[in-house]
């Protein structure tokens, strides 16, 4: 039988640690700390797995910066570790801590695709972002094509993800003495998984939200770390092994916090500090040791990674509530109780075996809300709100009451949500679009069958599927009669020229299968196409109201701002020449103004997204981000002045709004609009005083007013 003939591989499977080397030689953990994970066999249309290992997401770079050395990279298409899943764990070998990063960093990425359903990707750089921006090209971010991982990039007891290498840095260090662990051992950061899925969270969350590192409010950089920190707990119960061991030993009891004590153990005894996630998982065990012990409330405290564990042990009690009603029948059968005497092996079996299927349905839902946030300054809140809408929408039917479990839990935790009556999850999901900045106007009129859709014209501009025909062929099957969406296609794709995600192919067949990669094209053209179509005003008279209802209904504005429409002058704005289109109504009162100028507006994100349901329900979106700022000063008169007269100068922080929109691609309706509006007054004087009253937060506002380059060495810096 030839080599072609043989099948091929469904799964890779590797070696990790499940905790950290320090589980291995505690008698309690050693027998569960050897775990391997399945990940993927890569498909054809991706980059092949080669030296580092790189592959088409992650490329391990393991140059030991301390001891300026490179160590030989991982080939794990070696046959000899393919025959024994990889490289066995240990702490003394390089090779098989590049082995541990990567696995568990797409372990990561996969969990996030599969509830996503597309592409994971990565954010540029910042530096090129704010050069681009300088040159005056349009608002749509470049994604860089792969994230790079150093599994020994520093000396120092700290980890973190880099925005502006767009990489993941691990740190390892000699414990200090009397820290519970031999004086002198090294102890490395990416031997624990918990902190590479942390780090590795990080990192796809900034290339989900471009703007989610900006230290806008108390919960902006509480929810990045709560967050990172959710992922990597719910990935420990997929852990079978580990799993079956801890309930056994805990008698089926899941709500405890000796389950998981090995999460970031060791770096937690030679650093002192725990992060959010043990002290969230603190906060569970005092409230299962002790009913009436009081629960951790969000209004307590400020820090944080403190808030952040407030978020986590919310979502945790969440799962474990959700764990409990899903095997009540199970115990009953057995005529058993949790935490009380042993159990029969086979019910840990099956114990184990539904918490990690609800811990995988906890995952998704929580990844799946990032989706229905607002585009800047989330708080825990609107989080709250998301979860729920997003699980709505692909879940009509809730009969666990996972909804009611979630409400309950952050409800609990005094984690406010304004803008709702209750908590009942009916009242938690976002409203649908409206026109009127207050909520109250008519409902936004789309796909009715009296009239064409609203968002239908847009829809035709953007490439909703993979095309791997060449440019030229796409720009002719447009069509004579489409002349204007033929410009435009023509305009975009000359943007994108340099973009090294365009086919380069002069013929079909000489077309490189590489989906990701093309998707990554189809994004940043649809970013632009959607830029343009709403830079671009309406061309007939009686749709010129459309303009305006579009401003209302995303929050920031777009049309030329003027003195008979007055508006903050603080606005990022360029002065500059508006055509307006031949029989607009309002033609003279823009046409013949003195000054004016066009307000700049990004678009971030213009992504689609197919998802199933556990029912088979099935959602097809498009989920667009589009942001503005506004000059912002920590001088209420200074703020004014700028308001009333405007400026060019550089601020002391930027202050954005926009509008995540949701849009089903089955009817062309605008389902949901998450707004944060550009002129609202009350959210700029709270992000001004809470950067004036954080430390933290005022370190991370750079001198060209932009976020932290890095801000997750700030964070994490002070953990440790």
């Amino acid at each position: 039988m030839s080599n072609g003939s043989y099948p091929t591989p469904t799964t890779r499977r590797l070696r990790v640690y499940a905790f950290d080397p320090s589980a291995s030689v505690a008698l309690d953990t050693a027998v569960i700390n050897d775990a391997v994970l399945s990940l993927p066999w890569n498909p054809p249309w991706e980059d092949p797995l080669i030296l580092g290992p790189t592959n088409e997401y992650l490329e391990v770079v393991d140059y030991d910066f301390p001891a300026r050395t490179f160590y030989e990279p991982l080939d794990l298409n070696d046959p000899l570790l393919l025959a024994q899943d990889g490289l066995p764990p240990s702490e003394g070998c390089p090779q098989f801590h590049q082995q541990m990063v990567f696995a568990v960093a797409m372990y990561t990425i996969r969990n996030f695709e599969r509830a996503l359903g597309r592409y994971v990707f990565w954010s540029k750089p910042a530096p090129k972002q704010l050069e681009q921006t300088a040159k005056g090209q349009r608002g749509y971010a470049a994604h860089e094509k792969r994230l790079r991982i150093y599994p020994h990039a520093m000396r120092e007891a700290n980890a973190f993800y880099s925005p502006d290498k767009a990489a993941l840095l691990f740190g390892y260090f000699k414990s200090p003495p009397d820290d519970g662990i031999p004086d002198g051992q090294w102890v490395f950061t990416c031997l624990s998984q918990d902190i590479v899925a942390h780090e590795t969270t990080h990192a796809i969350l900034h290339g989900l939200r471009k703007r989610s590192v900006d230290p806008v409010n108390a919960d902006s950089l509480a929810l990045h770390e709560g967050f990172a920190d959710i992922i990597a707990l719910l990935q420990h119960f997929t852990l079978g092994g580990v799993v079956e061991h801890e309930l056994a030993r805990n008698s089926g009891k899941l709500r405890s916090v000796n389950l998981l004590t090995g999460l970031a153990s060791q770096f937690g005894r030679a650093t002192g500090r725990n992060g959010a996630l043990r002290l969230a998982l603190d906060t569970l065990s005092e409230e299962a040791g002790n009913a009436e012990a009081p629960i951790k409330l969000l209004s307590e405290t400020s820090e944080a990674h403190e808030r952040g564990s407030v978020l986590v042990a919310a979502v945790f009690d969440a799962f474990v509530t959700i764990f409990e009603r899903r095997t009540r029948d199970l115990f009953q059968i057995a005529d058993a109780t949790p935490g009380r005497g042993p159990l029969s092996p086979l019910l840990i079996k099956r114990l184990a075996a539904e918490a990690a299927h609800t811990a995988d349905s906890v995952l998704q839902v929580c990844v799946r809300g990032l989706d229905y946030l607002p585009p800047v300054g989330p708080t825990f809140g609107e989080y709250l709100r998301a979860i729920i809408t997003a699980d709505t929408d692909l879940v009509p039917d809730d009969p666990l009451k996972y909804r009611v479990a979630f409400a309950e839990a952050f409800r609990k935790r005094g984690i406010p949500v304004p803008g709702v009556i209750s908590y009942a999850p009916e009242a938690l999901c976002w409203e649908h679009p409206t026109y009127g900045p207050d909520g109250k106007d008519d409902e936004l009129a789309v796909g009715d069958n009296g009239r064409r859709g609203l968002f239908a014209d847009a829809l035709a501009r953007l490439q909703l599927g993979i095309d791997f025909r060449p440019i030229e062929s796409r720009s002719k099957s447009i069509g004579s009669d489409s002349a204007t969406q033929k410009k435009e296609m023509n305009t975009v794709e000359q943007e994108l020229e340099n973009s090294p995600y365009r086919a380069a192919a002069s013929s079909l067949e000489d077309v490189r299968l590489n989906l990701r990669e093309e998707a990554m094209r189809v994004v940043s053209y649809n970013q632009a196409s959607l830029h343009n179509w709403l830079a671009t005003p309406t061309t007939e008279a009686k749709d010129s109201s459309e303009d305006a209802k579009w401003e209302r209904m995303l929050g920031i504005r777009m049309l030329p701002i003027v003195d008979s429409r007055p508006a903050p002058l603080s606005i990022n704005s360029k002065p500059g020449h508006w055509d307006v289109p031949p029989g607009w109504a309002d033609k003279a009162e823009f046409g013949n103004a003195a000054s004016y100028t066009i307000p700049i507006f990004d678009v971030h994100s213009a992504r689609i997204a197919r998802r199933t349901g556990p029912s088979g329900t099935e959602l097809h979106q498009l989920i667009a981000q589009i942001t503005q700022r506004r000059r912002g000063y920590f001088d209420e008169e200074e703020q004014k002045r700028v308001d009333q007269n405007g400026s060019t100068e550089d601020p002391d922080f930027w202050f954005r709004g926009g509008a995540t929109i949701i849009v089903d691609l089955r009817n062309a309706q605008v389902q949901r609009v998450i707004r944060k509006r550009i002129d609202d007054d009350d959210r700029l004087a709270e992000q001004r005083a809470y950067l004036l009253g954080d430390d933290l937060a005022l370190a991370m506002v750079t001198d060209d007013c932009g976020a932290a380059q890095e801000p997750f060495a700030f964070m994490h810096g002070d953990e440790a």
